[in-house]
């Protein structure tokens, strides 16, 4: 995506941005100034939608006979932050996610999960329901780097007891 269609695209974004972040101050600590953020995670989640969704319906008709349900979703949770020894505290810091999931029985699924914290980092994780196994994929993604995630995902998902 060129830079100019990056600005167009996070421009008609932006009110739906505000809107969500306006429902999420319900519940979470989220403010305003994090507009520019979210419209960053949405315009890249735009970009990995041609790599992951290809991969998670390869996974659905070749490995799970087409019984699987792909589904997208957009969030915000807060998790206790990465770095407390530079706060000084276990602060919390607020997380803006985009899941995309292969559900294929009632507690079996696989999901990359592309999240944002507050100070601008962005990162990429795989991670299976039933086994609760996750796998850092890095980010900027590399298609490998997230079918080797996916590969160790599904089967820590597939073989959980």
């Amino acid at each position: 995506m060129s830079w100019v269609e990056r600005a167009r695209r996070m421009v008609s974004y932006h009110q739906e941005a505000a809107d969500f972040i306006k429902r999420a101050s319900k519940a979470f600590p989220v403010s305003a100034e994090h507009t520019q953020l979210l419209l960053q995670l949405w315009i890249e989640a735009d970009l990995l939608d041609s790599v992951i969704l290809p991969l998670l319906d390869e996974i659905n008709t070749e490995l799970i006979d087409g019984q699987g349900e792909l589904d997208t979703k957009r969030g915000v949770s807060v998790q206790r932050s990465n770095a407390p020894e530079l706060s000084g505290t276990n602060a919390e810091e607020v997380v803006y996610e985009c899941f995309w999931s292969l559900d294929w029985t009632d507690d079996r699924s696989i999901s990359v999960v592309l999240s944002a914290i507050e100070d601008g980092v962005f990162y990429v994780r795989s991670r299976g329901n039933a086994s609760a196994y996750e796998h850092r994929v890095g980010y900027p993604v590399s298609i490998g780097g997230l079918q080797d995630a996916l590969v160790a995902t599904f089967v820590a998902e597939s073989t959980v007891i």
